[in-house]
């Protein structure tokens, strides 16, 4: 495959993830941030709605994951686009600490340069 070609589709990859991440997210956090009361369908038993701190846990998943689906894969499918040159320095700069703030797991490093 040609590195064109790669290239985009990557890109396209990256802006499918971030639509349906970013869609899926704002669900999970609308879902969980209304009171168990109106979570529960009629008659379920209690057992039902998760304990307070699961939904304090499931809504911190779904905004860390909303931040990398708004911030992290539209920035990823930039700098990759631009072969990581990029003219603005503070760009450059935000891009390197994204995968430090957000995505612990992202284990290589990547280099911005100067044009």
């Amino acid at each position: 495959m040609s590195a064109d070609v790669e290239l985009y589709a990557l890109v396209c990859m990256l802006t499918v993830f971030a639509v349906l991440g970013t869609a899926g997210n704002l669900i999970v956090l609308y879902v969980f941030s209304r009171p168990a009361s109106r979570r529960a369908p009629a008659g379920a038993p209690a057992a039902v709605c998760p304990s307070a701190s699961a939904t304090v846990y499931i809504m911190s998943l779904a905004a860390a994951d909303l931040v990398t689906c708004i911030l992290g894969m539209p920035s990823t499918a930039y700098m990759e686009s631009v072969v990581f040159r990029t003219r603005l320095d503070l760009f450059c700069k935000f891009y390197q600490v994204l995968p430090h703030a957000f995505r612990p797991h992202r284990m290589h490093a990547t280099y911005c340069y100067r044009m």
